[in-house]
């Protein structure tokens, strides 16, 4: 990462648009993937936060920008940065509790264990909310 930080600060923000579009994507499509397998505390935590939502806006903020002149550009570039580590920190705590979940299926009478992955969903609402307050700081720069 501290690669793409450097390369980031010389190539400006369309970098920046196409890390943060990758990262967006691997994360949605996690959340994809445990919707689908019924995951009633992480799908909560996504109903709760409406991280579909935010992701979308996210992105297209961060597309719609790369197009055009910013007026904050080092500063924008910072902040899209800070969104970029939190989605990493967002996208490692889903790929724990997917492995959590795997390995909890693979042992012995796994439907009748239950799993707990209590600490890694507060992790993840604190990222979310972390998130949700560089995505208003990124608003702000922006008005």
């Amino acid at each position: 990462m501290e690669y793409a930080v450097t390369t980031l600060a010389t190539n400006g923000l369309s970098l920046a648009s196409n890390i943060t579009y990758q990262l967006l994507q691997s994360t949605y499509q996690t959340l994809k993937s445990f919707a689908t397998k019924n995951h009633y505390q992480i799908n909560e935590v996504v109903e709760e936060y409406d991280l579909y939502t935010r992701l979308e806006l996210i992105e297209s903020l961060v597309h719609e920008i790369s197009t055009k002149e910013v007026k904050f550009q080092d500063t924008t570039q910072k902040i899209i940065k800070k969104i970029n580590e939190v989605l990493e920190q967002i996208q490692g705590i889903l790929k724990q509790i997917q492995e959590k979940i795997d390995r909890h299926n693979q042992k012995y009478l796994a439907s009748y264990r239950t799993l707990n992955y209590d600490a890694s969903i507060l992790q993840l609402k604190k990222q979310i909310q972390l998130m949700n307050q560089r995505y208003q700081m990124f608003l702000d720069v922006l008005m």
